[in-house]
């Protein structure tokens, strides 16, 4: 199904993902997983208006099952939609609610031009440390810090089908947290997991080979040895982070 501003397809036996191309050109994805027991929406891009098409695929399948949001790190691309879920519980990592509460209203002021429809922030109210399992629906949810210290991923089991956040891109990730040790961790983690669908953010498709040149990006940048990254087509990705981790370490020590 198509329209102007969302592409839908169906993925493994009980998938769906919603691309939506709204950020200037830029591919943002919603994931649906209608499991037995709950059907999952993990991300609500930019509001209440963004999220009508996934309502109206979610008709059919809320008749006898609730509705489990899932927000895979703070960021306000990704949140939004909240509140057009009413009564349903918002998942996310412990430190995503606490970043939502302090950022929120002045990402909402900053980019407040883009919202869909009324947004209304709506903080996670279902909160995890580091695992929390739908054992019933087969579906995984897993700390992943990475792109920020917040992201999680989320394992569809049953399809195989990996949902990695903003965690991975294309052609090089976005970096907005100091622990490149733990990015490390987390990529390679991905590629050990297994999944036959890995899905981005801002990916429909990653590959295994996308994973691995962000891997080796990320040594390089813990290593000191980017210089090859500061030409061509990943020049202008890696020196916004150069800036954003030069701000990230003076916010660190003062």
């Amino acid at each position: 199904m198509k329209n102007d501003k969302c592409k839908t397809t169906r993925v493994g036996k009980r998938g769906t993902l919603f691309s939506f191309r709204e950020l200037e050109g830029l591919e943002t994805c919603v994931y649906l997983i209608e499991g037995p027991r709950h059907a999952f929406v993990i991300d609500t891009f930019l509001g209440p208006k963004s999220m009508d098409i996934v309502k109206k695929r979610l008709a059919r399948a809320l008749r006898d099952k609730p509705a489990v949001v899932v927000n895979t790190h703070f960021h306000w691309d990704h949140v939004w939609g909240n509140c057009a879920f009413p009564g349903s519980p918002v998942v996310a990592h412990e430190s995503c609610r606490a970043k939502i509460g302090r950022v929120g209203e002045k990402e909402l002021k900053a980019h407040g031009s883009m919202q869909q429809g009324n947004v209304k922030l709506v903080l996670p109210n279902c909160t995890f440390t580091d695992r929390l399992v739908y054992e019933d629906d087969e579906v995984e949810l897993f700390r992943s810090p990475g792109h920020s210290p917040d992201s999680i991923s989320v394992h569809d089991r049953r399809d195989r089908v990996l949902l990695v956040g903003d965690n991975v891109e294309e052609p090089l990730p976005y970096l907005y947290s100091t622990d490149l040790a733990a990015y490390e961790r987390t990529l390679e983690s991905y590629l050990s997991l297994g999944a036959q669908r890995i899905i981005a953010g801002h990916c429909a498709r990653v590959t295994r080979g996308t994973i691995k040149g962000n891997l080796a990006y990320v040594r390089a940048f813990r290593n000191g040895g980017t210089g090859k990254y500061d030409k061509g087509q990943f020049r202008q990705t890696h020196r916004q982070n150069l800036r954003v981790m030069e701000l990230l370490r003076k916010k660190r020590n003062t």
